[in-house]
């Protein structure tokens, strides 16, 4: 685990990794022909906000967010500005319209603050675990999911990953 915290991904493999990926990716499949089919991934918060169908897909996420012009500290304020920018993919692989295997975090995350701090970049931490659908009304549209994932913490503490024992959630 130590070997991964230590790794460095230039920008341009990862977005050859994430353009070859979508080329492989046919979109994510159906519970049946016709069940759900009105139902789509959810776009915010990608690691706790899953889809409560079980289906297998993988799926490319590109995360781009402005950090603040700058911060309130208890010195004051201190100019910050930039960005940071996250490459990862998302798996998940069902066993049946109830259960399945999900990875919901993993990828590379590349700091950019304008002021103040130094430009850093590294791996995320990996969580992976079960999705289980404790509701599968196909009949009505209604399914109600759980989901039990475990954070393992071999990110980069660059990028303030890789911390503690891990989480589970």
């Amino acid at each position: 685990m130590e070997m991964l915290k230590n790794l460095t991904c230039p920008n341009w493999v990862l977005l050859g990794f994430l353009s070859l990926t979508l080329l492989l990716v046919t979109g994510p499949g159906r519970a049946s022909a016709d069940d759900f089919d009105r139902y789509i991934m959810p776009v915010s918060n990608p690691v706790y906000s899953g889809d409560a169908r079980n289906i297998s897909v993988i799926r490319p996420i590109f995360i781009y967010q402005n950090l603040p012009e700058e911060v309130q500290t208890i010195v004051g304020k201190v100019p910050l500005d930039g960005n940071v920018k996250v490459y990862a993919l998302q798996a998940t692989l069902a066993l049946s319209d109830r259960l399945s295997i999900v990875a919901v975090k993993d990828g590379y995350v590349d700091c950019n603050p304008r002021y103040t701090l130094s430009d850093h970049d590294g791996f995320a931490d990996l969580a992976a675990g079960l999705q289980y659908s404790f509701i599968y009304d196909p009949t009505n549209s209604f399914i109600l999911s759980g989901r039990l994932v475990y954070e393992l913490p071999t990110g980069s503490d660059k990028v303030y990953q890789g911390n503690g024992d891990g989480n589970l959630a």
